[in-house]
C-alpha cells in the first residue's frame, strides 16, 4: 500500500517515508477519501491522473515520490483486506527497480 508522509508526499512504503525522516501516515490522510471496500468493484482509479485508489471519486493530487509514481503507473487499484490500494505489479517492480 501507499502511505501518505507527515509532510504529505505520498510514498510507496512505510520504509521509504522513514528513510527521508517522515512519520508515515495512513494514505487517506493526505486524499481525504473513504477507502473502505468489501470487493474489488468498490474501488476506482481517481485523483489527478488517476493516482489515488479510493472508494468514490476524489479531486486529490497527491505529490508521489518516485517509487510511488511507479507504483501507481502500473498497478491495479483493488480491494485488500477491505482497503482500497494499488496492489504491486511486475510492471511497477521493473520501475521501481529502474529507479534506483
Amino acid at each position: 500500500p501507499l502511505f501518505c508522509g507527515a509532510d504529505r508526499r505520498v510514498y510507496s512504503s512505510r520504509c521509504e517515508a522513514r528513510c527521508n525522516r517522515v512519520e508515515p501516515l495512513a494514505l487517506e490522510q493526505c486524499v481525504r477519501a473513504p477507502v473502505v471496500c468489501r470487493v474489488d468493484d468498490d474501488c476506482i482509479r481517481t485523483g489527478c491522473d488517476g493516482s489515488v485508489c479510493a472508494a468514490e471519486p476524489v479531486e486529490a493530487c497527491p505529490d508521489l515520490t518516485d517509487d510511488a509514481a511507479c507504483r501507481v503507473r502500473g498497478d491495479t487499484c483493488s480491494c485488500v483486506e477491505n482497503r482500497c490500494q494499488f496492489s504491486l505489479t511486475r510492471e511497477s517492480a521493473e520501475c521501481i527497480g529502474a529507479e534506483r
